[in-house]
């Protein structure tokens, strides 16, 4: 048995186990041998069973057996008729366990990363770190970060941050294991509230509904005003930051023999047609291998509006800059409703798309700033969220709440946001309680990307309707 290394060479010290059943009669047999490659990649391995007189062959199966690695190619390593296995095996080191070499993973994401074109009157809004959304200060996104609506018979008693909630019963409980591994979008629970922040529950026991979410600007005013004001106060945190061009998270999976790297983007708020805070959008390049060096794009999928187009020709369906960076065309003007800028959907071109939802048109006009991250350090891979734990920069990905104000208002006149925050509660509570990771997520906040459905799919599989 032979085991190689992602670019040919003698792999030595790799666990290989050889597996033999057998049946005589109605006996079934098992036997395992397993041995270390040697310097030159090779192991010999050999299983005898014993106290069977004439076995009849059920399998005999090879593979490695040795994490951090993965095969990513396997020949002559099962039969069910022979006696003899000359198996060889390529494998890589991934720790992540998507079946991609992990020291290709940055290469990769920094080769075909996309080349974005802003929405001019967007005013400037751009991807950025989703630190961006840190609210105690201390430039981290985590549990402190978090605000809680609590409803109480089906009233909103208020907003508190997650400290706040006195977990009943209280034993185990922790608030940083609750807020990367239990807490949902939205649980009804049995709980102590500290609504006014001394330390002590005001109302008892009950049983109350949460909506834990991440907040944009303040807690009053919901309406896109507000939104490009907190925008232009943080601006300059961004401008003294390595972020200044935007940030793109890359995930890695594999769909059969190809190679997908999901780029996202999140955005602080959408203040287009169906108003929200929290954005994250996405395009899925997806390519021919996993080795940097030779991989090449087999289509690029862009999506926007619970859509997806699957794009094959370079230079007629979609653009790229640099050979290997495909353009961004970040949307747009719509109106239905309202009308608004800066949907943040993704596009393969700049033009007005026709029926992008129902007769509903929007204008792409690739007009706005241009955000190349070729060369810049702000590419940041994310895993699957089960190999993220709460001490890590990356815990937010396992955040289960919303990415925003749990309900927007639709509205973008300067108003007082109370007596309308008021009305949708009354209005609409209802049905925010039907809402279950929403897909299209109309004035509600989204969930995070690895609780969306097209996580980890191709666009035939992702829950998203074709385009056109």
């Amino acid at each position: 048995m032979h085991v190689y290394d992602h670019e040919g060479n003698p792999k030595p010290n790799i666990k290989v186990v050889l597996h033999v059943a057998a049946w005589e009669e109605d006996e079934y047999y098992s036997e395992v041998d397993y041995g270390y490659t040697n310097s030159n990649g090779f192991v010999f391995l050999q299983c005898c069973i014993v106290g069977a007189y004439n076995p009849v062959l059920d399998y005999m199966r090879a593979y490695v057996s040795n994490p951090p690695y993965t095969t990513i190619q396997a020949t002559g390593d099962e039969t069910t008729s022979g006696s003899v296995l000359f198996p060889e095996f390529w494998v890589v080191s991934d720790e992540d366990g998507n079946g991609i070499e992990d020291s290709w993973e940055l290469p990769l994401a920094e080769k075909f990363c996309p080349y974005l074109i802003l929405h001019a009157a967007d005013q400037g809004v751009r991807p950025v770190p989703v630190e961006i959304m840190d609210r105690n200060g201390d430039g981290n996104l985590g549990w402190e970060d978090v605000l809680v609506r609590v409803y109480l018979g089906g009233y909103a008693q208020g907003e508190v941050t997650l400290d706040r909630i006195l977990y009943y019963p209280v034993g185990n409980f922790t608030i940083e294991g609750w807020y990367s591994h239990r807490l949902l979008h939205q649980e009804a629970i049995s709980a102590r509230v500290d609504f006014d922040g001394d330390g002590f529950d005001d109302e008892g026991t009950n049983i109350y509904i949460i909506y834990p979410h991440y907040e944009w600007g303040n807690t009053i005013e919901t309406i896109p005003t507000d939104w490009y004001n907190t925008w232009f106060d943080k601006i300059g945190i961004i401008n003294t930051s390595p972020y200044l061009n935007g940030t793109t998270y890359a995930h890695f999976f594999k769909y059969g023999s190809e190679v997908v790297i999901q780029y996202y983007f999140f955005y602080p708020f959408n203040a287009s047609h169906n108003r929200h805070e929290g954005d994250w959008e996405h395009i899925n390049v997806v390519l021919n291998s996993q080795n940097p060096s030779t991989a090449t794009i087999q289509r690029v999928e862009y999506y926007f509006h619970h859509k997806y187009m699957n794009c094959y020709t370079e230079g007629v369906d979609y653009y790229v800059v640099g050979g290997t960076h495909p353009k961004v065309y970040v949307a747009g003007h719509i109106c239905t409703e309202y009308c608004g800028e800066g949907s943040h959907g993704s596009y393969p071109k700049a033009k007005s798309w026709r029926d992008i939802k129902g007769d509903v048109d929007e204008d792409v006009h690739g007009d706005g700033l241009h955000i190349d991250f070729d060369g810049y350090k702000n590419i940041i891979i994310i895993p699957e969220p089960d190999k993220v734990d709460d001490s890590s920069d990356l815990n937010w990905l396992i955040f289960k709440g919303l990415w925003g104000h749990i309900l927007s208002h639709p509205s973008s006149f300067e108003l007082s946001y109370s007596i309308g925050e008021f009305l949708l509660d009354e209005l609409h509570f209802g049905d925010i309680l039907q809402i279950d990771y929403p897909e299209d997520v109309g004035n509600v906040a989204p969930v995070g990307p690895s609780y969306q459905q097209p996580w980890d799919d191709i666009g035939s599989n992702s829950g998203q309707d074709v385009y056109p």
